[in-house]
């Protein structure tokens, strides 16, 4: 049965359910076993179609606003888009391994506590928000006249970030932050409010894996089902990658290409995440920067934290001009790779 990617999901949940016999309508709840009945036929529809699908949150809105948003493009499916009932949450006993791998199953736990979002409502039609997301994270700063210098941060974001957030609003400053994706979905707060400060938030992996060593699946989900999760969040789609260790090659450049994504790397390393020292990694971004550099640096340490107040005075005392990635590099190619401008 050919579907649409969030029709696909509401068909599967749904069909487990009524095949189990055990659909609650208006009720509080749907048992273990139509859940466990969804699980399998989710796995069976991504089986033979070849598109990766996850398990949702059941409740009315989430089906209903699944079969809107199904009805936009093209459904195939007049039953689901015929539901009106309330079908609400899954039950504590959920499918395991034999179902679900590590990241589905993460999933299911926050729908469980009512934390999780769907991850599947972004169709190829989301892809195409390119532009949208590139005009909602750049500026009219012209870096081929200014003195423009890119910092960024990767790994979080943690609880911390917001005092990073806070320093760079004090100044003016804008950053790009590169999220693990499991991170933000635990500091979506955090998230949002980067990008309403201005700030470009790019895809660093969902686990922070070495995408070098992964399958082609796994590589494709750790960077896809990121993406997803941050437009999810933010309404922005990410135009920018960071492979973590900056491990790429030409698989991942494939993937990148295929996501939108131009890689981002660096040219001025501070390794703070080896020294722990505020007053070092300060000297050390000072003494390297240069108009065009972009600079590394990971906000999940409190020493770099630390160190980015005065970081900031002494590159605005030289003149420059703090930039996200997509204004320092406002020509970027996906999946080609850039260390500076």
């Amino acid at each position: 049965m050919a579907v649409e990617r969030v029709s696909k999901v509401a068909a599967a949940t749904l069909a487990g359910a009524l095949l189990t016999g055990c659909l609650v309508l208006g009720g509080d709840e749907v048992a273990a076993a139509p859940a466990q009945a969804a699980a399998v036929s989710v796995r069976a529809i991504e089986a033979s179609t070849g598109v990766e699908s996850v398990i949702v949150d059941l409740s009315g809105a989430t089906l209903r606003d699944a079969v809107r948003l199904a009805s936009a493009q093209k459904p195939r499916i007049p039953a689901i888009q015929d539901f009106t009932g309330t079908l609400v949450g899954y039950a504590p006993s959920m499918p395991t391994a034999e179902t679900m791998d590590d990241a589905d199953a993460e999933l299911v736990s926050n729908v469980v506590s009512g934390t999780a979002e769907s991850e599947d409502a972004n169709s190829e039609g989301a892809k195409s928000e390119g532009a949208k997301s590139e005009a909602a994270t750049t500026t009219d700063t012209d870096c081929s006249v200014e003195k423009c210098l890119a910092l960024t941060f990767d790994d979080g974001p943690v609880d911390g970030t917001a005092e990073l957030l806070d320093v760079l609003a004090e100044r003016g400053a804008k950053a790009t932050f590169f999220v693990v994706g499991k991170n933000a979905s635990q500091h979506p707060d955090i998230v949002k409010r980067m990008v309403a400060e201005g700030h470009a938030v790019g895809n660093h992996s969902w686990s922070h894996a070495d995408l070098t060593d992964l399958s082609d699946k796994q590589l494709a989900r750790e960077i896809t089902r990121t993406s997803d999760r941050i437009e999810q969040i933010t309404g922005v789609r990410p135009t920018v990658l960071r492979p973590p260790y900056g491990a790429t090659g030409p698989r991942v450049a494939a993937v990148a290409e295929d996501e939108g994504l131009a890689q981002i790397l660096w040219d001025v390393d501070p390794a703070d995440w080896k020294v722990r020292d505020a007053g070092k990694v300060t000297k050390r971004v000072v003494k390297d920067a240069h108009p065009g550099a972009i600079v590394l640096s990971h906000d999940i340490h409190e020493s770099t934290r630390d160190a980015y107040a005065k970081i900031i005075d002494k590159l605005l005392a030289q003149g420059y001009t703090l930039v996200t990635i997509p204004d320092l590099l406002d020509d970027m190619e996906p999946g080609e790779t850039y260390l500076s401008r």
